[in-house]
């Protein structure tokens, strides 16, 4: 890819030319993002915060899970929370501007109308005028009631959409890629087993009933399973497009591309398809060996900017992070890169000894990294008032393991790495520095469960302080920090000069199974391609 098509004819896709360096692919996914089928059985436990969810056996459920919020007595809520202390994240992918629609099966406990409600929100969703609604972080969602309207009664287990007694307007999505949806407590009661989210097959009416249902999704509902494969799509769009494969060890690896579907080979009229990016490879190579990437089979003009990514060296700024809550801001600072920091702002509160499960607020940002090797996380803070009880944060992962694979400070536990600025008791802080998760020593390293996008989150252990950059180091700055501790100036480029061009050349210090990023900048437009290295 990228590829393209009409709207009612079959696009063909072709994974050929994927490979394994340890030998056959055995399986391929193909995910074509206008039928999305979300089991609770593949929420991954880090995305189930606080207390309040559970995963729970069910005999009638799909895959015989559902994630069950039990009846506490709890009176409904009015309006949902900016940041609950217990939901339900889910992942998925949609296309920019193709209206979907959203259905969701629970089941009542005792089949009472008082245990029938949730909230939904979600990262982007936006209206048909493009102005966002129902978005996470706010006190904004969409309701979510199994009983079709009064006197209607529950019973069992039930499909429903975000209307009650009519069928819901449909909903749209800002960009066209990842999105997350957030559930959480209306009424307490309730459990759901499958999500569905539909601008093909189920665009205009419901996968099943709203009582006494049996109607269970297929979870192969808008999937392919062969190397080559065909689809039709009915609506314009810009679609994501996403391969996992797996090897006989069910190793996996993923890659995204995208499918541009006009009507009658018109342009889309809502949104414009970018420019196609091509990252070429997979590749590979020896352990410093200089490795050619190229991007020159993109689609572009000529003024197009090419910004490539690397799994080694991980660079986020404030741009790529998400603020949940209110303690956690974010406010300009010309001394900060981009001119922008992350802030919690100096409350004198007291430090916290251990991490929250659930923090009311936190900052998150996604990455993709190689999975077994070992990296080094550095961080870019400032103190308030240059004060050493305003200088550490707790940091966590959502697939961080030791080097053993053991799972170590997870999000959603109270296990967290301590950063802390001041290098050492009595050292002092001044300005601006960079620290690791070791005190007056080198941080040890971490590793990561996989090649999968994951997360990292950083909560309160003192207030007052402020976050520019982090950099996830497996090659630079693996040995040393970017820059000092105290004083600092250096802020590090997200793409530096060698990562720009349509053709780049690395040599990498570490052996494992890299992400590679190609990010094609054209005019107001920008196509991502995903592949690989392979370093032995």
């Amino acid at each position: 890819g990228p590829y393209s098509a009409g709207t009612g004819t079959a696009v063909t896709v072709d994974a050929s030319a994927s490979s394994d360096a340890e030998g056959a692919i055995s399986s391929y996914l193909w995910r074509w993002s206008d039928d999305v089928v979300i089991h609770a059985a593949d929420v991954p436990a880090a995305d189930v915060v606080g207390s309040s969810w559970v995963r729970t056996s069910v005999s009638d459920a799909a895959r015989a899970v559902a994630l069950h919020n039990p009846d506490r007595g709890a009176g409904k809520l009015s309006a949902p929370l900016a940041s609950p202390s217990s939901y339900v994240d889910v992942r998925f992918y949609a296309a920019a501007g193709v209206p979907y629609r959203f259905w969701i099966r629970t089941q009542a406990q005792n089949d009472a109308w008082t245990n029938d409600s949730l909230y939904v929100q979600f990262s982007g969703r936006v209206d048909a005028n493009g102005n966002p609604v129902d978005r996470i972080g706010t006190t904004q969602g969409a309701s979510i009631v199994l009983e079709e309207g009064n006197g209607a009664g529950v019973a069992g287990w039930g499909w429903n959409d975000d209307a009650y007694g009519t069928l819901a307007a449909p909903m749209y999505f800002a960009t066209s890629g990842p999105q997350t949806l957030r559930i959480q407590q209306r009424e307490d009661g309730i459990m759901w087993d499958q999500i569905v989210i539909s601008a093909n097959t189920y665009r205009s009416t419901s996968p099943g009933a709203t009582r006494y249902d049996s109607a269970i999704v297929s979870p192969d509902l808008g999937t392919s399973r062969s190397a080559v494969a065909s689809h039709t799509y009915p609506v314009v769009g810009t679609y994501p497009l996403v391969l996992t494969v797996a090897d006989a060890a069910d190793l996996t690896a993923s890659a995204a591309t995208s499918v541009t579907v006009t009507a009658g080979g018109a342009p889309s009229p809502v949104q414009p398809a970018p420019s196609g990016a091509d990252a070429g490879g997979p590749y590979s190579g020896s352990l410093y060996q200089t490795i050619t990437f190229d991007g020159s089979r993109s689609s572009a003009s000529g003024s197009a900017q090419y910004l490539w990514g690397f799994g080694d060296e991980i660079v986020l700024d404030t741009s790529k992070m998400t603020t949940v809550g209110s303690r956690w801001q974010k406010v300009a600072d010309g001394s900060a890169a981009s001119g922008m920091a992350v802030e919690n702002a100096d409350f004198q509160q007291p430090k916290l000894t251990t991490a929250l499960a659930s923090p009311g607020s936190y900052v998150e940002a996604t990455f993709r990294a190689a999975q077994g090797v070992p990296y080094r996380i550095w961080i870019r803070m400032r103190a308030a008032s240059d004060a050493w009880t305003n200088d550490s944060i707790f940091v966590q992962f959502s697939g961080a393991v030791d080097a053993s694979g053991n799972a170590v400070n997870r999000i959603g536990s109270t296990s967290a790495m301590g950063v802390v600025l001041e290098e050492g008791g009595g050292a002092g802080v001044l300005g601006w520095g960079w620290a690791d998760g070791g005190y007056g020593t080198l941080g040890d390293p971490i590793y990561f469960n996989s090649t999968a996008e994951q997360r990292i989150r950083i909560q309160q252990r003192e207030d007052g302080l402020r976050i520019d950059q982090i950099v996830i180091s497996a090659a630079a700055f693996y040995q040393d920090g970017p820059g000092p501790t105290k004083q600092d100036n250096t802020v590090v480029p997200l793409f530096p000069s060698e990562s720009r061009g349509a053709v780049v050349s690395r040599a990498f210090r570490a052996a494992g199974l890299f992400p590679v990023t190609l990010q094609v900048v054209d005019g107001g437009s920008t196509a991502i391609a995903n592949t690989t290295v392979t370093i032995r």
